[in-house]
């Protein structure tokens, strides 16, 4: 009886904690790719408008009101805005708070209260939120649809002179984040569906063992010890299958997280980490790239090379990577890794332009394994490059972005290294 009582009470709380750590796990994730998400678009509009828009506007203009061969280039050129942006209605405000366009003829020339969000993009700062349709009186014909209100400073030279109030569509993000929580629902109870299983199979075999004679120890031991060994790959296999879910939506980075990971504990045993460090490490270069998970699709998956703006979105990903980890308490340990990846030795690198030592030692390994392997790694718009260029290009850059003492291990360490990239692909 004292057994069955022991399996009902393990069952039962063992179950509500890996609910709760599951359900829990997925809001924040998703509650990050949400914000990550309607900021890209702000953004995304925003770089639109102010490069076909705000060109037709000049501070004489905002204050008269704007001739009507501006007006119908301004419609024309406001078509250019990408279609999953999802834009409703567009105004433009100037600073005495009248709406001198709008994609509603009927709210051209009418005031509109200067609220703290209005007056805060005056001063250049952008604002958004989710609101629903019939909070305000002219978005009531969207029949009480969530929508993201955005105000978004308009720059001209180095002076702010009004603010472009966007509405958009929030049922295509809401939409997309419900099939990508599904997806990570999906990933975190299956991880921890193993996990819960390998300790259900602990704890039975640690109660048969308590029953048996007392030269069973030896038994027991070994017992324990293989469980340990499944315990400790099904939570392997649940971060390589985030990771996974991670990549997933970009082909052309398919595997590039597993074969950083491998190349990285190569580094790693060269230097001569600890089994503890080599832990610690695995798990940040499997996560080291979680970040893209709040980049637009439009940028992670464009074909050709990036341009200058795209990729200062691209740049924001480690900090996008530490928001989204950073509330649960058995990764906190990786956010510095993860946070510094991008660092360069000789201090040019992001986001925080730290050099040298002040580069946490994990980082700087992943720096190399994960360059070497973007290197050698095919893209849309280009052909990886071979082994033999890549590994000169390490030496090319050593003590400029990466630690020598790192370059010097990876020199060491090629032959494995090459070996056990091919095996991984």
């Amino acid at each position: 009886m004292k057994k069955l009582s022991l399996m009902k009470y393990f069952t039962l709380y063992s179950l509500i904690a890996f609910s709760v750590t599951g359900i829990i796990l997925t809001y924040f994730i998703t509650e990050h790719m949400k914000t990550d998400k309607i900021s890209s678009n702000a953004t995304l509009a925003s770089i639109i408008l102010n490069a076909e828009v705000s060109p037709l506007l000049s501070e004489e203009v905002l204050i008269t009101g704007l001739p009507s061969q501006n007006i119908l280039a301004i419609e024309k050129n406001i078509m250019k805005v990408p279609h999953n942006i999802n834009m409703l209605m567009l105004n433009i405000i100037n600073k005495e708070g009248t709406i001198i366009f709008s994609t509603d003829n009927a709210l051209i020339n009418t005031k509109v209260f200067l609220s703290q969000n209005i007056k805060s993009s005056f001063s250049g700062k952008v604002h958004y939120q989710i609101i629903d349709s019939n909070q305000i009186d002219y978005l009531q014909k969207f029949q009480n649809k969530k929508i993201i209100e955005a105000y978004l400073p308009i720059i001209l030279g180095t002076k702010t002179y009004g603010t472009y109030e966007i509405y958009m569509n929030f049922a295509d993000i809401g939409s997309h984040i419900n099939d990508l929580k599904k997806l990570i629902y999906a990933t975190v109870f299956f991880g921890l569906s193993i996990l819960f299983i390998s300790l259900l199979k602990i704890i039975r075999n640690a109660s048969n063992t308590l029953i048996q004679q007392n030269n069973a120890l030896r038994l027991r031991t070994e017992e324990l010890q293989s469980s340990y060994a499944k315990l400790n790959t099904a939570y392997k296999n649940t971060v390589l299958t985030l990771s996974n879910a991670i990549e997933a939506r970009d082909p052309y980075t398919r595997g590039h997280s597993e074969r950083v990971t491998t190349i990285s504990l190569i580094l790693g045993s060269t230097l001569g980490l600890s089994d503890e460090q080599l832990k610690t490490l695995e798990t940040a270069s499997l996560f080291h790239d979680i970040g893209k998970l709040g980049i637009s699709d439009l940028i992670l998956h464009k074909p050709e090379k990036l341009t200058e703006e795209e990729f200062k979105v691209i740049k924001n990903h480690p900090i996008i990577g530490v928001n989204i980890l950073g509330n649960i308490d058995f990764l906190k340990n990786i956010l510095p890794i993860i946070l510094h990846h991008h660092e360069k030795f000789d201090g040019s690198g992001y986001p925080l332009g730290i050099r040298g030592e002040s580069i946490p030692l994990k980082s700087r390994i992943i720096a190399v394994a994960d360059t070497y392997d973007a290197m050698t790694s095919n893209r849309p718009y280009r052909k990886g490059l071979p082994h033999e260029q890549a590994v000169e290009e390490l030496i090319r850059l050593a003590d400029i972005q990466f630690d020598r003492q790192v370059v010097d291990a990876f020199l060491i360490s090629e032959h494995s290294i090459k070996e056990s990239t091919i095996e991984v692909n």
